[in-house]
């Protein structure tokens, strides 16, 4: 089964991230920084809203 989830970047140009889960692997595309004011930029520092390491 392959599946793709979208993180981040709703209606904003920085801070896409992707997660492609082919069968048991999973990769992290394009996971960038969010850009902008420093409370923006405050949201770089958050825990993924999943476990990168499974």
């Amino acid at each position: 089964m392959i599946s793709i989830t979208r993180f981040g970047a709703a209606q904003e140009v920085t801070g896409s991230c992707h997660l492609l889960q082919v069968g048991h692997y999973r990769i992290l595309l394009d996971c960038g920084l969010i850009q902008g004011s420093y409370r923006d930029e405050q949201r770089n520092t958050e825990d993924f809203p999943f476990d990168p390491a499974l």
